[in-house]
């Protein structure tokens, strides 16, 4: 119950609170925290053709190397966390078709100018992204129930075990 609710209740009710009772109920309620939610990154999903592209620059192997990157990469992880452009129904980042790796590409390309040369790097994080998202103890409502049940089913494949 909300602290605030807890101690109008009580005094409502003319009920003489135990001070330590109540002190105890407000310290337990603080240590619950809830966090910030998923990086909705609608700061770059809400801009504008006319605004141009968030300009990225690489180091030599093709890893973005300034403020943009973390961005970048928060961006990418909305991506694949979004259902109606990535279904997680791909047991791996290498079974996935590369038709749909290019469509996470030119959905980067829209907001982001990337060199090509960043293609194999944003890959490999998608990749690292894929991973993340699909650990085994998490079920999270922006999942579908059929792909999250069906990779369940899949991790519970002697295929799948030998992989990990």
């Amino acid at each position: 119950m909300d602290p605030y609710m807890l101690r109008r209740n009580i005094e409502e009710l003319g009920i003489e609170s135990d001070s330590d009772t109540e002190t105890q109920d407000l310290s337990n309620q603080r240590d619950k925290r809830t966090g910030r939610g998923p990086t909705q990154m609608r700061g770059i999903w809400g801009r504008r053709e006319s605004e141009g592209l968030i300009q990225v620059t690489c180091n030599e192997i093709g890893q973005p190397d300034d403020k943009v990157a973390t961005k970048l990469s928060n961006f990418m992880g909305t991506i694949i966390r979004d259902k109606m452009i990535f279904p997680l129904t791909y047991s791996s980042w290498h079974k996935v078709p590369r038709e749909i790796k290019n469509n996470l590409w030119k959905i980067l390309q829209t907001k982001f100018d990337l060199h090509d040369s960043m293609k194999t790097w944003t890959m490999q994080k998608f990749g690292k992204k894929l991973r993340d998202w699909r650990q085994l103890n998490f079920k999270d409502q922006r999942v579908e129930e059929a792909h999250f049940e069906y990779i369940l089913k899949y991790w519970s494949t002697d295929q799948a075990r030998e992989i990990s």
